[in-house]
């Protein structure tokens, strides 16, 4: 299910958290679509880097974005690195940059699908995507909401109502993963 969207070689998938880039690998694959990864943490972002230095398709950044430019420290915990969380004591300073600038620096009119897997951080890419209107450049969103970050239920819900006068849920795994296509 996390694949399967009506995709092809024209389209931009963003992938906020991309980790090791191995989500970013499966859907290029699938559909031969641009991808820019998003991965703050360093030693993360190398490896996607290496991974990707070849393909002229994906696109790594080594920062994150967000509501606002900002730089904090995150968390490292592998794939559970977090700014809303501390999990390890061992932490980073990373950089975010804010969302809708990016689009408009790069003239990005239509993200084709934006997969979010932030660890607490994407009530507040998804808050300021809604609040600026931006929302409506997403055609699909792949998120996963995390239950630990602040007033997770509330924002949530939130949300998720703001989202029903864009976009129609497709699938949802409370807390798991869900997936909405702009209406």
């Amino acid at each position: 299910m996390r694949l399967s969207y009506p995709l092809g070689s024209a389209d931009m998938v963003f992938d906020l958290g991309g980790f090791v880039g191995d989500f970013s690998a499966a859907i290029h694959e699938k559909y031969s679509c641009t991808v820019y990864l998003f991965e703050p943490v360093l030693s993360f972002f190398a490896k996607c880097q290496a991974r990707f230095a070849s393909d002229e398709k994906i696109h790594c950044f080594n920062y994150g974005l967000s509501s606002s430019p900002q730089t904090l420290c995150i968390s490292l915990d592998g794939d559970a690195s977090s700014i809303a969380r501390d999990t390890t004591g061992q932490l980073e300073t990373i950089r975010l940059e804010q969302f809708d600038e990016f689009l408009d620096r790069f003239n990005i009119q239509e993200v084709a699908l934006l997969k979010l897997n932030i660890e607490g951080g994407e009530f507040d890419v998804l808050e300021h995507l809604i609040e600026t209107g931006k929302i409506a450049r997403v055609r699909h969103l792949q998120v996963q909401f995390h239950d630990f970050a602040r007033d997770a239920i509330a924002r949530r819900n939130r949300i998720r109502a703001a989202l029903a006068r864009t976009h129609r849920q497709d699938w949802c795994y409370h807390f798991v993963w869900e997936s909405w296509t702009r209406l």
